[in-house]
């Protein structure tokens, strides 16, 4: 199984994000994996929305970690599951 992970810290990123949904080859690259891991660390509920509505990456899986559920369990990709709020 082959996953990417990818965090982002804090709002402020629609320019990020913005060059992140036109990158054609990041696109194609990630949509080769079977898993796609999202961890959004205190940002706003409203980039995360505009993230889930502009994200065109397959078998994509947003996080919205605290740092008691991270603290708490083991980074394994059932942990992760259980542990965050997966949306």
């Amino acid at each position: 199984m082959l996953v990417s992970f990818t965090q982002t810290y804090g709002s402020g990123r629609d320019e990020l994000f913005g060059i992140y949904f036109r990158d054609k080859r990041l696109i194609e690259f990630k949509n080769h994996f079977d898993h796609n891991i999202y961890s959004f660390h205190n940002c706003e509920q409203s980039l995360i929305d505009n993230f889930k509505k502009h994200n065109t990456i397959k078998n994509s899986i947003k996080i919205k970690p605290t740092f008691t559920e991270i603290k708490a369990n083991p980074l394994s990709r059932s942990a992760l599951l259980r542990a965050f709020q997966v949306s």
